[in-house]
């Protein structure tokens, strides 16, 4: 991945450089960035929760976390599930480092470099925690994109996170998927902005902005699906 050239890599449209690849092991944390030099931005993307390992990562994110969140968000607004903290720190430090050095290298008036960030479930809320820390440090954030993201903090942590970032982000849910329906609400959880919900018909619904829009994936009445997790946009 590294130096573009992996099987997806060559398949792609697009062609990175600078890339770094960012994981720890035991937490099953993966991520890139490189800058692409057609858009003229950065890019992050974290991989999901693995496939092998899905069914037991919802069962314990649904039991193993059974308060509030307990880890402050960066900038102290608001409060996020540990565990997501724990698994973004893992990687925090060389994935920021490596992002200032693309603003050092592509970007001599580093307030215009922007950045585009995507990941899927656990990628997601990792994606969202890693937008909110980098728009911080300065980056123009030109677009979140997250697929099946369960929730990641509380509702303070949402109205921040939406008053900063919810016009450039975009969560896709898709049916029944379980995991967006995880942390509960009832625990304080609450999604940030802006829900994109493909039915089961496959019509798009676009949220209305509050994270938590009725007629979005909280329409369906089960949440227990594992393949409509694994399957988005087709």
């Amino acid at each position: 991945v590294e130096n573009w050239t992996c099987a997806y890599c060559a398949s792609s449209k697009t062609t990175l450089a600078d890339v770094g690849v960012f994981e720890h092991e035991r937490k099953r944390v993966r991520a890139y960035a490189g800058y692409d030099g057609t858009l003229k931005r950065g890019v992050v993307a974290f991989r999901g929760t693995e496939p092998s390992s899905l069914y037991n990562w919802v069962e314990n994110l649904d039991a193993a976390h059974s308060t509030l969140p307990t880890a402050k968000a960066k900038d102290g607004v608001g409060r996020v599930h540990s565990g997501f903290q724990d698994a973004y720190e893992s990687v925090r430090k060389g994935l920021i480092s490596h992002m200032i050095k693309l603003r050092t290298n592509y970007d001599g008036m580093w307030r215009h470099f922007e950045v585009e960030i995507t990941g899927h479930s656990l990628g997601g809320a990792l994606s969202t925690l890693l937008a909110v820390e980098l728009e911080a440090l300065g980056f123009r954030i030109a677009r979140v994109t997250t697929f099946g993201s369960p929730r990641v903090g509380d509702w303070r942590f949402a109205d921040y996170y939406d008053e900063k970032l919810g016009d450039r982000t975009h969560r896709f849910t898709h049916a029944h998927d379980a995991v967006p329906s995880l942390p509960p609400r009832l625990l304080g959880y609450h999604h940030v902005a802006t829900e994109v919900f493909q039915n089961a018909e496959g019509e798009y619904v676009v949220g209305d902005g509050s994270g938590e829009d009725p007629n979005g994936s909280d329409s369906e009445w089960t949440h227990a699906s594992l393949s409509d997790h694994l399957t988005y946009l087709g």
